[in-house]
């Protein structure tokens, strides 16, 4: 319904009414009530590029003899990572799944919002980039590591104001505070907002976070076709200590 593009229309398993009882209070805790269909569909239609957020394929499930010991809990993806990057020389005889859309994968990639009524095969194909480009990104972040001389002027924590040390510092939302389960809480490296979006205003080289009113109106002026700039009335711009 999000993507807009069901095929089963009233015969689907899945909600398709925003306003129902419990999306209605889904929305607003999330400060989206004010959001037309249209709006949510461009903020939450899940995404089809090569940027597209997958979960991860599992290490232990494809070392030794399946060796995950959390089974159908583990969240991670339970598939065969040669098999993704298009190098099992196993084929059909492998002891471990190739089927990217078997009921346990499918949830997983549902949860992270993947699109799964495409092909496997776009959905392989994106699966295998985002695998390569992690590889590149973690032997990128090593190298530079070694050649660091210093560190950012401030470290950014889960609840506070600061959401970057520099322009260079880019700081993710969490989704699993968003979706009340983080386990890290406060030493989370990540954002926690109250909204799957969150826009900031930068005073003398650092990021801050609107308040929940500020951030709301301006995330409703962006996500408005009609409206051609962005903006808030300038009473809930943070201040800085």
């Amino acid at each position: 319904m999000i993507a807009d593009n069901c095929k089963f229309g009233p015969s689907c398993r899945y909600g398709h009414l925003l306003n129902s009882a419990h999306n209605t209070t889904a929305l607003s805790q999330r400060n989206l009530e004010g959001l037309t269909v249209q709006q949510l569909r461009v903020l939450l239609k899940p995404r089809q590029s090569e940027d597209t957020k997958f979960p991860p394929i599992c290490k232990f499930y494809n070392k030794g003899d399946n060796a995950c010991k959390k089974g159908s809990k583990c969240l991670a993806l339970h598939v065969c990572r040669f098999y993704i990057l298009q190098e099992c020389t196993f084929g059909t005889k492998c002891k471990r799944s190739h089927n990217v859309y078997d009921d346990q994968n499918k949830k997983r990639l549902i949860k992270f919002g993947v699109d799964v009524m495409r092909t496997p095969k776009e959905v392989l194909k994106e699966l295998r980039a985002a695998i390569e480009d992690t590889s590149e990104n973690t032997s990128s972040q090593k190298d530079c590591s070694k050649s660091s001389i210093g560190a950012p002027t401030s470290t950014p924590n889960a609840t506070g104001q600061t959401a970057s040390a520099s322009d260079d510092g880019d700081i993710l939302i969490c989704l699993f505070n968003l979706r009340g389960k983080c386990l890290y809480a406060d030493r989370c490296q990540n954002l926690h907002a109250n909204s799957p979006y969150q826009w900031q205003y930068q005073l003398r080289g650092i990021w801050y976070n609107f308040e929940d009113s500020g951030n709301k109106e301006l995330e409703l002026n962006y996500c408005d076709p009609v409206t051609e700039a962005c903006f808030t009335d300038g009473t809930n711009l943070p201040s800085a200590k």
